[in-house]
């Protein structure tokens, strides 16, 4: 899933991360100590041992890692009033959509970006990349995207997410270190044709 893509100041390019990334790694900080330590101690093994999916964003131009972040399976439930509101948007599908108990969803997890580039368009990149990855690809269901936002540093990591359209799935959380937040992915896609059926 390489990927080059363009930010406000930087050439990207996104790629998974490998054992030779583990020296940079090991050194790598967003200034968030909880994620901090999973990018320099723990992200090797959780990747190796399937847990998740580890990548980097790179500066395209110069091979420094300056954003990391993981992708892993998850599911959501939805609270019955956020079906109803999906429904509507969604009237062809509803009454499938009601029916299902839990919806298939990918995790995005410990999205970090360089503690000194942060604010640089560089995070938002990362996002975009994903939602196209998922939107597009029609490798696996994937009806929604998910973050545990971070919620121990004012609230600007939740704020992040909003203005990329996620939503609280709860208000459960709320004082907890990190608050559950999902994107729906269910906007028309034309590519789409009864030849697409099998």
């Amino acid at each position: 899933m390489e990927e080059r893509t363009q930010s406000s100041d930087f050439n990207l390019s996104i790629d998974r991360i490998s054992e030779s990334d583990l020296g940079a790694l090991s050194v790598f900080s967003c200034g968030a100590e909880l994620i901090d330590k999973f990018i320099n101690k723990e992200i090797w093994l959780c990747y190796k041992y399937r847990y998740l999916t580890s990548y980097k964003c790179t500066n395209a131009d110069t091979g420094e890692i300056i954003g990391v972040f993981t992708l892993s399976n998850d599911i959501v439930g939805l609270p019955e009033e956020e079906k109803d509101f999906i429904c509507e948007a969604i009237p062809e599908y509803a009454e499938i959509f009601m029916e299902q108990s839990s919806y298939p969803a990918i995790n995005i997890g410990h999205l970090a970006v360089n503690k000194d580039l942060q604010s640089n368009g560089i995070g938002r990149s990362i996002m975009e990349f994903v939602k196209m990855t998922f939107y597009g690809s029609r490798q696996t269901g994937c009806q929604f995207l998910t973050v545990d936002a971070l919620n121990i540093d004012n609230h600007r990591t939740v704020g992040f997410y909003e203005k990329l359209g996620f939503e609280l799935l709860s208000e459960r959380d709320i004082g907890r270190p990190t608050r559950r937040m999902y994107l729906p992915l269910f906007e028309p896609d034309e590519s789409i044709s009864d030849s697409d059926s099998h």
